[in-house]
């Protein structure tokens, strides 16, 4: 085995002293690429190896954004792989691109909201420079992708984060969601936990509405948002609970 192959299976397996070892006796490049495409920051973040990742943030020489063969940073695999703890330190440093996409279009926080870990992603909210409404490769919202794969707290978070103010939600809004218009109420359709909260805001909505215009106003106004003829939503019935639900599809 080279020095950096040497390098590399030490930080995978965590070992400290001889990671330590090559850093100062063997000079290797920590930011050499091995032949799976990985630097040394790749490999321990996605090993977790929490002591290895310190000492290599230590190293001046480190680029903690570095990129491998997937355009992925070590931020991203962090959040990839749950590790909280890890996302935490690489967070702190004063260089973090926090926001940088992969070649999937997938960044930190989208990722962290769409695996449903709330702890990461209300660790990446509190950054000074997180978006917190990057799209994916399929241009889809944040939080859209969030209700589509049944985050229950992530989806809280991020209605919390948009605003107090739930006009900033939009619940009956369409918009472009693979191809096809369509709203939140709609993924939302197979998770009745989601469903309630997103009818609780569309009922705040409503509620707030009466106040100002009278009913025949309200009525106009919901048909004109409604995502599209025959959806999931129509003037005649507004779901209000899960128990209008039919079972999803296994």
């Amino acid at each position: 085995m080279t020095d950096h192959e040497i390098f590399i299976t030490a930080c995978a397996q965590g070992h400290v002293q001889d990671v330590k070892h090559c850093l100062l006796m063997k000079e290797v490049d920590v930011k050499e690429i091995n032949s799976n495409g990985f630097a040394a920051l790749h490999v321990a973040c996605c090993m977790g190896q929490e002591d290895i990742v310190k000492l290599l943030l230590a190293c001046n020489k480190t680029d903690i954004n570095q990129k491998d063969r997937f355009n992925t940073t070590p931020l991203l695999y962090a959040c990839y792989y749950g590790n909280e703890s890890l996302v935490s330190s690489l967070i702190q440093q004063k260089n973090i691109a926090i926001n940088e996409p992969n070649s999937d279009g997938e960044t930190p926080f989208s990722w962290a909201c769409k695996s449903g870990f709330s702890g990461i992603a209300h660790l990446l909210l509190k950054h000074p420079d997180i978006n917190i409404n990057p799209k994916n490769q399929e241009n889809e919202l944040i939080l859209a992708d969030s209700i589509n794969n049944g985050q229950l707290e992530v989806t809280k978070l991020l209605i919390k984060q948009f605003g107090k103010n739930s006009d900033s939600i939009q619940p009956l809004k369409p918009f472009m969601f693979k191809n096809k218009k369509t709203c939140l109420m709609d993924l939302a359709k197979n998770y009745p936990e989601i469903l309630e909260l997103l009818n609780g805001i569309r009922n705040k909505k409503t509620k707030s509405a009466r106040q100002i215009h009278d009913n025949q106003a309200i009525s106009s106004d919901l048909s004109s948002n409604l995502p599209y003829e025959g959806g999931f939503f129509s003037s005649q019935k507004m779901f209000s609970s899960s128990s209008d639900l039919k079972s999803p599809n296994p």
